[in-house]
Protein backbone atom coordinates (compact mmCIF):
# COMPACT_ATOMS: atom_id res chain seq x y z
CA UNK A 1 0.00 0.00 0.00
CA UNK A 2 1.70 3.45 -1.05
CA UNK A 3 2.86 5.79 1.76
CA UNK A 4 2.90 9.11 1.52
CA UNK A 5 4.42 11.90 3.42
CA UNK A 6 3.88 15.83 3.28
CA UNK A 7 6.93 18.30 3.67
CA UNK A 8 6.04 22.64 4.24
CA UNK A 9 9.72 24.57 3.86
CA UNK A 10 9.86 28.06 3.79
CA UNK A 11 12.51 29.81 2.04
CA UNK A 12 15.88 30.75 2.99
CA UNK A 13 15.32 34.88 3.79
CA UNK A 14 17.99 35.79 1.93
CA UNK A 15 16.45 34.51 -1.60
CA UNK A 16 13.28 35.59 -4.02
CA UNK A 17 10.93 32.47 -4.49
CA UNK A 18 11.89 32.50 -8.26
CA UNK A 19 15.30 31.79 -6.58
CA UNK A 20 14.41 28.92 -4.55
CA UNK A 21 12.42 27.63 -6.65
CA UNK A 22 15.04 27.12 -9.14
CA UNK A 23 17.75 26.05 -6.61
CA UNK A 24 15.13 23.33 -5.51
CA UNK A 25 14.45 22.18 -9.10
CA UNK A 26 17.84 22.38 -10.43
CA UNK A 27 20.61 21.67 -7.86
CA UNK A 28 19.34 20.00 -4.76
CA UNK A 29 16.93 17.33 -6.11
CA UNK A 30 19.27 16.43 -8.51
CA UNK A 31 21.28 15.33 -5.96
CA UNK A 32 19.07 13.99 -3.76
CA UNK A 33 18.44 11.26 -6.74
CA UNK A 34 21.88 10.80 -6.72
CA UNK A 35 22.27 10.39 -2.82
CA UNK A 36 18.95 7.91 -2.79
CA UNK A 37 19.37 6.49 -5.35
CA UNK A 38 16.80 3.32 -5.91
CA UNK A 39 15.58 4.80 -2.73
CA UNK A 40 13.89 7.53 -4.24
CA UNK A 41 10.09 8.09 -4.06
CA UNK A 42 7.66 6.78 -6.78
CA UNK A 43 6.15 10.13 -6.72
CA UNK A 44 7.70 13.65 -5.51
CA UNK A 45 5.22 16.39 -6.24
CA UNK A 46 6.77 20.04 -5.64
CA UNK A 47 3.91 22.61 -5.18
CA UNK A 48 4.95 26.42 -4.95
CA UNK A 49 3.08 28.83 -2.93
CA UNK A 50 1.88 30.93 -5.61
CA UNK A 51 3.73 34.27 -4.64
CA UNK A 52 4.23 38.10 -6.65
CA UNK A 53 6.41 40.87 -6.11
CA UNK A 54 5.33 44.25 -4.59
CA UNK A 55 2.94 45.43 -1.45
CA UNK A 56 1.10 42.83 0.09
CA UNK A 57 -2.96 43.42 0.25
CA UNK A 58 -5.12 42.57 2.52
CA UNK A 59 -5.87 42.82 6.09
CA UNK A 60 -2.59 41.96 7.64
CA UNK A 61 0.81 43.26 6.95
CA UNK A 62 3.35 41.05 4.89
CA UNK A 63 5.57 39.09 7.35
CA UNK A 64 8.84 39.84 7.79
CA UNK A 65 9.73 36.36 5.58
CA UNK A 66 8.62 38.17 2.53
CA UNK A 67 11.38 40.22 2.19
CA UNK A 68 14.71 38.70 0.76
CA UNK A 69 16.45 40.85 3.16
CA UNK A 70 14.48 39.45 6.44
CA UNK A 71 14.64 42.41 8.02
CA UNK A 72 11.11 44.33 6.58
CA UNK A 73 12.37 46.60 3.46
CA UNK A 74 12.70 45.53 -0.08
CA UNK A 75 10.51 44.07 -2.18
CA UNK A 76 7.53 41.71 -0.39
CA UNK A 77 6.07 38.74 -1.93
CA UNK A 78 2.64 38.48 -0.52
CA UNK A 79 1.07 34.94 -1.41
CA UNK A 80 -2.26 35.07 -3.77
CA UNK A 81 -4.98 34.41 -0.76
CA UNK A 82 -7.87 33.73 -1.69
CA UNK A 83 -9.25 33.50 2.41
CA UNK A 84 -7.01 33.96 5.31
CA UNK A 85 -4.03 36.17 5.90
CA UNK A 86 -0.46 36.52 4.72
CA UNK A 87 0.56 35.20 7.84
CA UNK A 88 -1.66 32.25 7.43
CA UNK A 89 1.08 30.97 4.99
CA UNK A 90 4.42 30.40 6.58
CA UNK A 91 6.11 28.14 4.08
CA UNK A 92 7.06 28.50 0.44
CA UNK A 93 6.72 25.09 -0.55
CA UNK A 94 4.17 22.26 0.19
CA UNK A 95 5.56 18.80 -1.50
CA UNK A 96 4.01 15.57 -1.23
CA UNK A 97 6.10 12.29 -1.46
CA UNK A 98 4.99 9.01 -2.28
CA UNK A 99 6.90 5.26 -1.67
CA UNK A 100 5.46 1.86 -2.41
CA UNK A 101 4.95 1.43 1.37
CA UNK A 102 6.04 2.12 4.57
CA UNK A 103 9.13 -0.18 4.09
CA UNK A 104 10.33 1.82 1.38
CA UNK A 105 10.10 5.07 3.40
CA UNK A 106 12.06 3.46 5.92
CA UNK A 107 15.12 2.74 3.52
CA UNK A 108 14.80 6.39 2.30
CA UNK A 109 15.01 7.50 5.91
CA UNK A 110 18.34 4.87 6.54
CA UNK A 111 19.86 6.23 2.99
CA UNK A 112 19.21 9.74 4.36
CA UNK A 113 20.80 9.14 7.64
CA UNK A 114 24.01 7.81 6.53
CA UNK A 115 26.75 10.18 7.92
CA UNK A 116 28.52 11.45 4.53
CA UNK A 117 24.33 11.86 2.48
CA UNK A 118 22.94 13.21 6.11
CA UNK A 119 26.05 16.01 6.17
CA UNK A 120 25.35 16.80 2.27
CA UNK A 121 22.04 17.29 2.79
CA UNK A 122 22.47 19.47 5.73
CA UNK A 123 24.55 21.58 3.81
CA UNK A 124 22.33 21.91 0.94
CA UNK A 125 19.38 22.73 2.08
CA UNK A 126 20.74 24.94 4.51
CA UNK A 127 21.74 26.75 1.46
CA UNK A 128 17.82 27.57 0.54
CA UNK A 129 15.90 26.39 3.22
CA UNK A 130 14.79 27.71 6.88
CA UNK A 131 15.84 24.73 8.63
CA UNK A 132 13.78 25.84 11.72
CA UNK A 133 10.88 26.13 9.30
CA UNK A 134 10.84 22.48 8.08
CA UNK A 135 7.38 20.37 8.68
CA UNK A 136 6.87 16.82 7.97
CA UNK A 137 4.29 14.67 8.75
CA UNK A 138 2.60 11.32 7.05
CA UNK A 139 -0.92 11.62 4.85
CA UNK A 140 -3.61 9.31 4.60
CA UNK A 141 -4.77 7.42 1.25
CA UNK A 142 -5.94 9.65 -1.40
CA UNK A 143 -9.30 10.42 -1.85
CA UNK A 144 -10.61 12.00 -5.15
CA UNK A 145 -13.79 13.39 -5.88
CA UNK A 146 -17.68 13.29 -4.29
CA UNK A 147 -18.07 9.52 -4.01
CA UNK A 148 -14.26 8.19 -3.82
Amino acid sequence: MPFSIQIQARRAPHLSPTEFQQYNEEVHLPKMRTWLGDNWPLDHRRFYVRRSSGSSTGTSPPSIHDSPTNNGSGPAYPAQIFRGDQADIDFDVCTVVTFEDEAHFRRYLARMAEPDIARDFREDSGRFVEQQSLRIHGLEDVRVGVNS
